[in-house]
């Protein structure tokens, strides 16, 4: 599974918000200097550049990081550091595969089996439930 860099969706602009033409994103493991795997694909198999270079508008392709918390780096094309954003949540998984539940899922691969899986009661059990407070 895999989850968009967050940077993804944002124009990275200096103090006076200006775009930083040429800006570097580094993506990192959390609370640490080792560089994450970073992809161009939502399944993980097209490697892309770690750091991340944005365009002349401060832009970058939408980029995917393997499931998870990550930190970044944004540094300007002279590499000084702008901001460090540490320990980011790697939000909901975009692509197909087991479905992230928080606190480590339950490896389902659809919604009714993870419900299943976490003990959630079933359509059926509802209704009986509904007919017994009606009756």
């Amino acid at each position: 599974m895999a989850t968009e860099i967050i940077t993804s969706f944002d124009q990275q602009c200096d103090a006076s918000g200006d775009p930083m033409s040429g800006a570097k994103v580094y993506v990192y493991d959390v609370g640490t200097t080792t560089l994450k795997s970073v992809f161009s694909d939502t399944a993980l198999s097209a490697a892309a550049a770690n750091p991340i270079i944005c365009d002349s508008a401060g832009r970058h392709d939408m980029r995917y990081i393997a499931t998870g918390s990550y930190k970044i780096v944004v540094k300007t094309s002279a590499d000084v550091t702008v901001y460090t954003r540490d320990n980011i949540d790697g939000r909901v998984p975009v692509g197909s595969g087991a479905l992230a539940i928080v606190n480590g899922g339950t490896g389902a691969t659809t919604a009714g089996a993870a419900l299943s899986a976490l003990g959630g009661a079933t359509a059926a059990e509802l209704a009986a439930v509904a007919a017994d407070v009606a009756a």
